[in-house]
């Protein structure tokens, strides 16, 4: 399953629930850096961002560019092969933002779970 077709999936899901979608956002954090974003889905007030990675290393920087967010919800949606590789390191700090799926029907379920914690 490619990222794209992981996108419009998400996507799907999120239309459903009532979010206005707007794909490769850009989001200014704290620092003034403009942040990439696959979607941001915005309902109301609350405004979730949503990154998709296959690589360890784009998880690490997820959670850095996290940090400088404030206003938002941001998830970043990993296999569960490629999170096996970073968890030791990770330590159970990513505090929820990560999506661990198995293959496309598990993301929307764990996608799904992650909306219904947070919204």
């Amino acid at each position: 399953m490619t990222t794209s077709e992981l996108v419009a999936r998400a996507e799907s899901v999120l239309r459903s629930r009532g979010f206005a979608v707007n794909r490769n956002a850009r989001v200014r954090g704290l620092s003034g850096f403009l942040h990439r974003f696959a979607p941001l889905a915005e309902k109301g007030a609350f405004s979730l961002l949503l990154d998709f990675t296959d690589k360890p290393s784009d998880i690490l920087a997820f959670l850095a560019k996290s940090v400088d967010l404030r206003g938002y919800s941001a998830f970043i949606a990993v296999r569960e092969d490629v999170l096996a590789e970073l968890a030791p390191a990770l330590g159970g700090h990513a505090g929820g933002k990560i999506i661990v799926y198995k293959d496309a029907e598990d993301f929307e379920r764990k996608l799904e779970q992650a909306l219904g914690r947070s919204a």
